[in-house]
This record gives C-alpha cells, sequence and structure tokens, in this order.
C-alpha cells in the first residue's frame, strides 16, 4: 500500500497545501511551526475521522483542535494505492460528527466508488483507531511499547490463538488455585492440614496408655473417698441418735430463746409508741383526712388571693354606676323639632309669631341634647349582683374552710396563732399520725406474736427450764454434728470431682479410640490426595511447556523483528529484553522483570520504535502498509541518531515511509 499525494482545502493552520508521497522514502523536513505534526493527523483523520467529539479539553478534541484557522472548507483530498488500484479519499468536516462528508472515488475511472465505506482504515489496515496510532502512525515522542487487542489479533490473524491463550492462562490460574489449595507446604492447604491432623492423632494415640493409668488412679481414689463417706455416713447416725436423746431440752431451750426474743420485741415496740402522741386507736387522725384539709387550704389561698381581685372589680364596678350618663330626651327632641318647624312655616306669613315660635323650639331641642339621664342604682344591677353573690360566697368558702381546719386541729390539741401556721401544723400531724400508725401496728404484730406463742406452748414448763445444766452437752453433740457434716460434705465433694476428672479423661479416651479407626482412612484419604496433588502438578508443568511451543509460533515473528531493528540502531544483540505470551514488553534487571517505563528517555524510545516496527512486520505478511515517522528520534544522541537513520534505510526497502523531522542531522 503506498500514499500518492494529498490535498488539504484547511485543516488546522494548513490551508491549500498539496503533498506528492511518489519517493518509497518522502522528507518533510521543515522548521518547527511549520505544521509538521498537523500533516500527519490529517493523514490520519482522512483514514478514520476524528475522535474526542464529546471531551471540553482542547487537546484531547481533535475536531476542535484542528479546525481551519482561517476558515473555509475544512478538510481535502488523499490519493492512494492498494492492490494494484488507485482510490482518492475526499473528506469534509463540519461542527460535529453528522455533520462531516465522505466520498470515495476510482482514479481510473474518475467515478465515485464503494469498494470501502468511512470506516475505510479499519477496512484497509484491519486494525482501528488504537493500533493505528501506536504501529503504522508513530508520532513524536509517543513510542508505547504496550499491545491493543486489536494488534494481538492482527499478527498472524491470531485471533484464534489469542484466545486459546487466554484459555490457557483460565486453566493455569484454576491449577495454581487447585495446587495451593492442596499444597503440603502451605498452611491452609488440604494435604498440610490432613497431615496435621495424622499427626495429632498419632500423638493422641501415644497418650492414650496414659490416660488409662490416669482413669486407673481416679477409680482406687474413688475407692477410697467412698470407703471414707460410708465410715462418716456411720458415725453421723450415731451423732443424730446421741442428739435425739436430748432433743426434748434442745427443744425447750429453742423455744426460750424465741419466748425471750418476743418479749423484748414486744417491749420495745411498746416504747417507741410511747414516744408519740397519747390518741386513743379509734381516735387517732388518719392521713386520707389530713390530705383533704391540706386540698381544702390550697383551695382555700387559691380563693383568697382571686377574692381581692373581685372586690376591686366590684368597687371599679360601682364608680361606673354612681357616675351619671349623658343621653338624648328623644321626646323633648321631638317636641323642639315640631315647634322649630311651625315657627318656620309661620316665618313666611307672621314673622314676628313664627319667631316667637321658632326660638322656644330651638331651646328644646337644646334641652333635649344636654340632658343627662340620673345614675342607675347598683342594687338595680345584675352584673353588680352576681358579682357581689360570688364574693359572698368564696368569703363564705373561705370562713367555713378555716373554722373546719381550726376545729380539727383543735380536736388533737393543736392551737394555732396565724394562717401561716395552719399549712405546716397540717404537715406536722400528718406526720405524727404516720408514726403512730406504724408503731401502732408494731405493737399489735409484737403482742399477736407474743399471746399466740403462749397459746401454743406450755409456759410454765419453759419458764421453768434451766439452760445452764443442760447446755454444755448440747453444744458438744452439736459440734460433733456439724463436723462429722462438713467432713461427709468434703468427702462427697471429692467423689464429685474426682467422676468429672475421670469423666473428662473417659471422653478424651473415648476420642482417641474413634481417632484411632478414623486414621487409616485418612491416611488412605493424604495418599490420594498426593496423588492427585502431584498429578496437577505434572499437569501444570505440560501446559507451560506446550503454551511455550504454541506462543513461540507467533511471538517468535516479533522477537525476531524486535531483535534485528534493536540491532540495527545500537549495533547490540538483544540480551535484557523479553517479549511474552501476550506480546508486552519487559526488561531483565538484577534476575527479576521490570516494567520499560524505568528505562531512560531514549532507551524507552529505541524499544518502542523496535517494537513497533516489529508489531507491523508481523501484522502485515503480504501487501506493506506506509509508515509515518514524526521525529521519532528527537531524544536521541548522535551515536543512535546514526542507528535511527540505519533503520530509516533499512524499513525503506519494504515500507513506504513518511518521515517529518525539523533539522537536517536527523535526516539522509
Amino acid at each position: 500500500m503506498r500514499l500518492i499525494s494529498c490535498h488539504i482545502e484547511n485543516f488546522g493552520k494548513l490551508s491549500d497545501m498539496t503533498v506528492d508521497f511518489s519517493e518509497d522514502m518522502h522528507i518533510i523536513m521543515e522548521e518547527n511551526g511549520f505544521g509538521k505534526t498537523t500533516l500527519a493527523a490529517f493523514i490520519r483523520v482522512m483514514f478514520y475521522g476524528f475522535t474526542g467529539d464529546g471531551k471540553k479539553n482542547i487537546a484531547e478534541n481533535e475536531r476542535r483542535r484542528y479546525k481551519p484557522w482561517q476558515g473555509g472548507v475544512y478538510g481535502g483530498q488523499l490519493t492512494f494505492e492498494t492492490g494494484g488500484k488507485g482510490y482518492q479519499i475526499a473528506r469534509t468536516f463540519g461542527i460535529r460528527e453528522k455533520e462531516d462528508t465522505f466520498s470515495l472515488y476510482d482514479e481510473d475511472t474518475g467515478r465515485e466508488t464503494g469498494d470501502f465505506t468511512s470506516n475505510i482504515g479499519e477496512e484497509l489496515f484491519k486494525i482501528d483507531r488504537e493500533a493505528f496510532a501506536r504501529t503504522v502512525f508513530i508520532g513524536q515522542q509517543s513510542c508505547e511499547t504496550s499491545v491493543s487487542d486489536s494488534i494481538s489479533a492482527k499478527i498472524g490473524n491470531l485471533s484464534e490463538n489469542t484466545d486459546d491463550i487466554n484459555n490457557y492462562e483460565n486453566v493455569q490460574k484454576r491449577l495454581k488455585d487447585m495446587l495451593n489449595a492442596m499444597s503440603p507446604a502451605r498452611a491452609t492447604g488440604k494435604i498440610k492440614n490432613m497431615e496435621n491432623k495424622i499427626g495429632d492423632i498419632r500423638v493422641s494415640i501415644l497418650r492414650g496408655d496414659e490416660l488409662d493409668r490416669s482413669i486407673d488412679a481416679f477409680n482406687e481414689k474413688l475407692n477410697i473417698e467412698n470407703r471414707k463417706k460410708t465410715a462418716l455416713k456411720e458415725n453421723l447416725a450415731q451423732v443424730k441418735a446421741a442428739i435425739g436423746k436430748a432433743s426434748s431440752e434442745g427443744e425447750l431451750l429453742a423455744k426460750l430463746k424465741m419466748y425471750e426474743r418476743l418479749c423484748k420485741a414486744y417491749d420495745e415496740a411498746e416504747k417507741r409508741k410511747e414516744k408519740g402522741p397519747e390518741w386513743e386507736p379509734e381516735k387517732a387522725p388518719y392521713n386520707n383526712d389530713i390530705d383533704r384539709y391540706i386540698s381544702q387550704w390550697g383551695r382555700r389561698n387559691e380563693k383568697k388571693n382571686a377574692l381581692e381581685a373581685k372586690r376591686a372589680e366590684l368597687k371599679a364596678l360601682e364608680a361606673v354606676l354612681e357616675t351619671p350618663v349623658r343621653a338624648v330626651n328623644k321626646p323633648l327632641l321631638l317636641l323642639g323639632i315640631v315647634v322649630l318647624l311651625a315657627g318656620i312655616i309661620l316665618i313666611a306669613v307672621y314673622h314676628n309669631l313664627g319667631l316667637l315660635m321658632a326660638l322656644p323650639g330651638l331651646g328644646l331641642i337644646t334641652a333635649a341634647l344636654i340632658y343627662k339621664k340620673a345614675p342607675q342604682k347598683k342594687e338595680e344591677n345584675e352584673e353588680w349582683l352576681n358579682m357581689c353573690r360570688e364574693i359572698e360566697k368564696d368569703e363564705s368558702y373561705i370562713k367555713d374552710t378555716d373554722m373546719s381546719i381550726r376545729l380539727y386541729l383543735r380536736e388533737y390539741g393543736t392551737s394555732i396563732n396565724s394562717e401561716t401556721d395552719i399549712i405546716d401544723t397540717l404537715y406536722k400531724l400528718k406526720e405524727q399520725s404516720a408514726y403512730y400508725r406504724r408503731t401502732l401496728d408494731e405493737l399489735r404484730r409484737a403482742k399477736g406474736e407474743k399471746d399466740a406463742f403462749e397459746a401454743e406452748n406450755d409456759m410454765e414448763r419453759i419458764m421453768s427450764f434451766n439452760p445452764d445444766e443442760k447446755l454444755s452437752s448440747v453444744d458438744s453433740l452439736n459440734k460433733e454434728l456439724s463436723k462429722a457434716t462438713d467432713e461427709l460434705e468434703a468427702v462427697q465433694s471429692n467423689i464429685l470431682n474426682y467422676i468429672r476428672q475421670r469423666d473428662s479423661l473417659k471422653d478424651e479416651r473415648d476420642r482417641i479410640s474413634e481417632e484411632e479407626e478414623s486414621l487409616w482412612a485418612l491416611e488412605r484419604e493424604k495418599e490420594r490426595l498426593q496423588r492427585k496433588y502431584d498429578s496437577l502438578k505434572l499437569t501444570k508443568a505440560l501446559l507451560e511447556k506446550a503454551k511455550d511451543s504454541f506462543t513461540s509460533k507467533y511471538t517468535g515473528p516479533v522477537k525476531r523483528s524486535f531483535n534485528k531493528y534493536y540491532k540495527i540502531i545500537t549495533g547490540e544483540e538483544i540480551n535484557r529484553y523479553d517479549i511474552d505470551a501476550a506480546i508486552n514488553i519487559s526488561i531483565m534487571e538484577m534476575g527479576d522483570k521490570r516494567d520499560v517505563s524505568l528505562l531512560s528517555r531514549d532507551s524507552k524510545d529505541i524499544a518502542g520504535l523496535c517494537m513497533r516496527m516489529a508489531f507491523i512486520d508481523a501484522m502485515y505478511k503480504d501487501e506493506k502498509p506506509f509508515i509515518i515517522l514524526d521525529d521519532p528520534f528527537v531524544n536521541f544522541d548522535d551515536e543512535k541518531l546514526r542507528g535511527g537513520i540505519s533503520l530509516l534505510k533499512e524499513i525503506s526497502r519494504e515500507y513506504q515511509v513518511i518521515y517529518f523531522t525539523c533539522h537536517e542531522s536527523r535526516s539522509y
């Protein structure tokens, strides 16, 4: 495939410009600012159209970046040859993609042809826009080494092989996960866990004899403790029999002590009651009554506080009622109007007589207007009467309440000097009442318990009992009984403790016996897992070998081309670079693979340029594409620049090269 020529109507800063590409090695050497990168972009856009239409940043939006500076038709024509036939692409561009136009013409006939669509770039090169920018179109300082899916699929038509590689990677990952899960060296591996279980069981089996001896020892301890238990029970029975003989004296002693406690409680209750008010039980005040009087006193105070306001309101009403009220005397006013009108009528006939009648009419009207109504009697005012009744009612309630509370307090010997003492006296009376009721209940309860004891027992026998004569022997027996009981409880506790420990050892021994039975099965399972693990390891190794053989079929050409171009530029054999099955390049440093981004700028450019040329060689076996190089040697030193020029000469033998540079030193 070859570029023939192009004509730029308007594209960025370029306008009405025609370029001829008839030579195999076409060098465009112009100063910076001429528009070399713009021309290179024009060629790419004619095949692939614009990118980044949705981007606001002009650096990312090509349509905006290359909008004509001088206006005019946005676009141009590009003539090329492929498969021995010539074509011309004609494109114009609008503000957005839907305004773009595309036409393709047959160079021989000059007529429009449908051999390719507006996606002509992908149809011609069999790669997408991104892959084109990473291979055929080598821009300034953009020699990336990464491979895209489109490039990977294009290399030797290896789309099926790529799927195989992906399947291989998935299988390898699954094998790795399975091996890790089974590993005898990993703490979480099934075989390792199985080995640990088997080891634990073997340790447990060794502990079995020790457990048997310990169980026998606990059985002997239990025999000894059971014999002690039998002897203690016999001794305890003898002590209880001796105590039974002295049970009557012990019972009398207990009852005597009980009666003494009851008498003491009764005496103390009487003393507490004597400290309180001297009331008759049936006449003692109740807290409910006192609370009622406290509530009444509260309502009484509320009414008293409101009474003063009512009295002031009554006084104000009386002042209003006693004040004469100015009012119009309607009958007198009507009479004056009639006399005045009659006088006015008579004036027309009898002037003097009319005047004599009109003047009295005016006097009557004036008198009617200045008339003052006599004040209303307050005894006749309903509002005044109602207020008086309310005040009288409140005063009566206050008086009755005072009298009722004072009489109630006087009933319990309390005198009141002032109103402020009433509420305090009521609360004090309530406290006295509560104390009286409480001590009275205590006295009644103590007397009831004492009387009941006296009624139920032979008091003469109890009171005649002398504890000093029998107490010593009963005491001794009780101490002996307590000691024997404590010893028996200790022995029983030991027996229970020994049984628990022995049973725990038995449970462990039973578990070990079960583990002994499962040991054979575990060992067989471990052998099975080990065989499976060994088989998986062998499978993984064979797959890796098969993968190396498989990938060498299509990575080999890429590696050979990379080595060829690397040697042309540097004069060195490739020795530090590696290309994996995914066609990714890495550098070997200190025995480890490292990313090429760690290299210097010129080393990265060399690796990237060689890798791109290796991609192109592998991708295009038959018809070779043109290659656009936009000053890729800008970071090369003099020695490497000479190698770069040699590279241009080499690739121009197979490819049409469109080479852009700004300096004569970087051309040939």
